[in-house]
């Protein structure tokens, strides 16, 4: 998180919070996901609006495997990994 002497420009910070932002809204997708009443219904219909679009280049590159979609996980870990090298210290 912010140090008080957090010198990091304001660009990188900002995108800190949004990939922090997207973090979430992906975990919250995963959960909704899982909850059948919710999949089918107006807020599987939302999430499925926001991240299917960005989930879908990675689902064309990496199949499901043994019915498992493993975009997310891959999405997460890019995530994570542009966080921790490029926007912190």
């Amino acid at each position: 998180m912010a140090s008080p002497q957090d010198i990091r420009p304001t660009w990188k910070k900002v995108a800190d919070k949004i990939i922090t932002v997207f973090i979430i809204v992906l975990i919250a997708y995963v959960i909704v996901s899982w909850i059948p009443p919710l999949r089918s219904g107006a807020v599987g219909a939302i999430f499925e609006t926001i991240m299917g679009p960005i989930l879908m280049p990675i689902r064309s590159i990496i199949p499901p495997v043994g019915g498992i979609d493993l975009s997310v996980l891959v999405l997460y870990f890019l995530l994570s990994f542009i966080q921790r090298k490029f926007l912190r210290f």
